[in-house]
């Protein structure tokens, strides 16, 4: 069984989401793989067919 849980420090929150927002922004620069846009491409085109 485990013990009590201690508080979060003080401005862990906002390091944790100011490190998880730059993390997410990396990201959002990414280029997509050629590979997911032609699966979405044929998706796309799979879908107008039915």
């Amino acid at each position: 069984m485990r013990g009590p849980i201690s508080p979060v420090p003080q401005g862990a929150y906002a390091h944790f989401a100011e490190r998880l927002s730059a993390l997410y922004q990396t990201t959002l620069e990414q280029p997509v793989p050629d590979r997911f846009l032609e699966l979405l491409d044929k998706l796309d085109r799979r879908e107008g067919q039915g």
